[in-house]
């Protein structure tokens, strides 16, 4: 016996109206068993031509991708659910429509297939219901697939089917499914302001060491207009696919003047690296620091241990010596080294000066020895740095014992 059936197939257009009823003809009254279908989810699908307890009833069957998920007794209310799904998900401007191939179909159906409103949205959504539904064992099943497939595990699964599980195929069993069976796309545009990024135009400077940088243009960034079209599956943004862009201020690139010439690295006489070395690599104590002291202005670093005379003073860096002073008052055995750019380093008190006027060093060359000449109280290295003929904090220069 065939029945008179109506079939709709949901789509964008459902969101305005209700479907449409195109003829087709269906067994009548079947048993049903779960099956895979759609985007992986179990879901019903008749089977057979009569019912488990032969019992049916007129109803709207929904089928998605064509396999049967359950059924409605009333189709209107079958076509308001889908509608208030599609909504859920809708925004001003934007197109909805099921992911899945989503159709309805009026006939007879077993009553072991049909549901309330409310449990089969739950079914339909994955919200959690607990209603278990019918599911024909597939050759090639097992245990582990089918509770992967259903997101459950085997205590649950005999628990529902009363402790009894048999896998043998053609078997139907209990399962319960709440993972979403049908999903909901949105397409809508996105009209957004971004930022144009500048970009950073290198001048070479042959003069200048690659440690010169001198911007001469600052950069700004622009701006732009943009159109996006905006993909959303279940309210979850999926894909994003710029339609249009109108430049509002176009970027202002960067200028900068770059040196390239690699600096010295003080390994060359006279030719500073312009950084500073420990200038007695045997001892780390200071015995006395830069700034006030005894009612006066020290203005260098005491280097001492208790052992330091005769220890190897080296150059703090690269340069020329400028004089060499040979004195039992003051600095006593003293001399200084000129840098360049307005930089020179002091070593006093020294016992033996090793290098004459006008010599060119190299960073970490023995200059001097460990002495207490002059004004001295014990043997030490007085250690100066002057920028611009004035004595700063050699620390702020110099890292201990490196």
């Amino acid at each position: 016996m065939k029945i008179s059936a109506k079939k709709h197939i949901i789509t964008i257009a459902m969101v305005a109206a209700f479907m449409t009823a195109v003829p087709l003809s269906v067994s009548a009254a079947t048993d049903a068993s779960l099956v895979g279908g759609g985007s992986g989810n179990g879901i019903l699908n008749t089977q057979g031509e009569t019912s488990v307890n032969g019992v049916v009833e007129e109803a709207t069957g929904l089928y998605i991708n064509g396999t049967l998920v359950g059924a409605i007794k009333n189709s209107s209310d079958l076509d308001i659910m889908l509608k208030s799904i599609l909504e859920t998900y809708n925004e001003p401007g934007a197109t909805v429509s099921f992911v899945e191939k989503v159709e309805t179909v009026q006939g007879l159906y077993a009553t072991t297939n049909i549901f309330s409103t409310e449990t089969f949205r739950d079914i339909l959504q994955g919200n959690g219901s607990n209603t278990p539904m019918n599911y024909t064992v597939q050759p090639g099943d097992t245990l582990e697939s089918i509770t992967e497939k259903f997101h459950t595990n085997e205590a649950s699964l005999e628990d529902i089917n009363g402790g009894v599980l048999s896998l043998e195929a053609g078997t139907t069993i209990h399962v319960i499914n709440n993972e979403a069976l049908v999903n909901v796309k949105m397409v809508k545009n996105d009209v957004y302001t971004a930022s144009i990024p500048y970009t950073t135009i290198m001048v070479p400077d042959t003069t200048q060491y690659t440690t010169h940088e001198e911007v001469t243009v600052e950069g700004q960034e622009g701006s732009q207009t943009c159109l996006d079209q905006v993909t959303y599956i279940n309210g979850v943004e999926t894909e994003r696919t710029n339609v249009n862009r109108v430049v509002v201020s176009p970027a202002v690139n960067e200028v900068a003047i770059v040196g390239t010439i690699t600096p010295p690295d003080g390994s060359v006489p006279g030719e500073a690296s312009g950084t500073f070395t420990w200038p007695v690599p045997t001892i780390t104590n200071i015995s006395s620091g830069f700034g006030s002291r005894w009612g006066t202005t020290h203005q260098g670093l005491d280097i001492s241990n208790g052992n330091s005379y005769g220890q190897t003073i080296v150059a703090a860096d690269a340069g020329v010596v400028t004089y060499v002073k040979k004195s039992n008052v003051g600095y006593g055995y003293h001399l200084e080294i000129d840098h360049g750019s307005g930089t020179a380093t002091l070593y006093a008190h020294t016992s033996e000066i090793l290098v004459q006027p006008g010599e060119k060093v190299f960073k970490g060359q023995p200059v001097a020895l460990v002495g207490s000449t002059g004004d001295s109280t014990g043997a030490h290295l007085h250690f100066e740095i002057h920028k611009n003929g004035v004595a700063v904090n050699p620390l702020e220069y110099v890292t201990i014992g490196s």
